[in-house]
């Protein structure tokens, strides 16, 4: 399975998606569902730290340009209730966030990514 497989967006999840009002907001809570599914957990310190493949992913999926995901965590309250969405739709009890340790999961995903490798 590739990492893009865990942000293939199910009918829920696009219709919940979809149902946000702007662009960024619609693929910013696509990404944060995607990264929930591939972690367990959320990325707190910086959400948007997501490799740039995942986001014209999610954004193809969505018939959305990719650029306007730029504009997702202008308000940083927004990510936190796309969690608690998240959370509740899905029913992640086990999921949590790591305040702390977000920069070097971003990283670690990078060059996962950039490398092909799925482990």
């Amino acid at each position: 399975m590739t990492q893009l497989a865990f942000f293939r967006l199910d009918t829920k999840a696009l219709g919940l998606s979809r149902a946000k009002r702007r662009p960024a907001t619609r693929s910013g809570w696509a990404v944060r569902w995607g990264t929930v599914r591939m972690f367990g957990t959320f990325l707190t310190e910086d959400p948007t730290a997501v490799p740039a493949s995942v986001v014209r992913f999610v954004a193809e999926q969505l018939g959305i340009d990719d650029e306007q995901f730029a504009a997702y965590g202008a308000c940083s309250q927004t990510a936190y209730e796309h969690a608690w969405e998240v959370r509740d739709e899905y029913g992640h009890p086990g999921t949590r966030t790591v305040p702390g340790d977000g920069r070097r999961l971003s990283a670690w995903c990078s060059r996962r990514w950039r490398r092909g490798s799925g482990r």
